[in-house]
């Protein structure tokens, strides 16, 4: 049986290191993506944080309903500090019986799994 585990990092530059960790012992389905909670690219209103006027800037409706929504663009709490910058995503499909190594080494490695 097999196991999906998803580990977010804040750099590249750590994700790779954990990765490479986990092909030198022998785990050969992983990989490395950039993820947002938003589409496409980037989105340039995100560096104002807390002010909401900005939303105006941005052209699509439904992606001026996302970022509103998110607790971490108007600062409302109950927002996890900084998880906007979990963007780099290590997955790695392992045997269910290594999973928690796998959760571990990515956990040394800084990752929030």
């Amino acid at each position: 049986m097999e196991s999906s585990v998803l580990a977010y990092f804040r750099s590249l530059r750590d994700a790779g290191i954990v990765r490479d960790l986990l092909v030198d012992r022998g785990f050969d389905s992983v990989q490395i993506d950039r993820v947002s909670l938003f589409p496409g690219e980037s989105m340039p209103t995100l560096e104002k944080k807390g002010e909401p006027s900005n939303l105006t800037d941005v052209g699509d409706r439904d992606i001026r309903v996302l970022v509103a929504s998110d607790p971490a663009f108007g600062g409302l709490s109950g927002a996890e500090e900084n998880a906007d910058r979990y963007t780099i995503l290590l997955t790695v499909v392992c045997p269910t019986e290594r999973a928690e190594e796998v959760r571990r080494l990515a956990k040394e490695g800084g990752a929030l799994v």
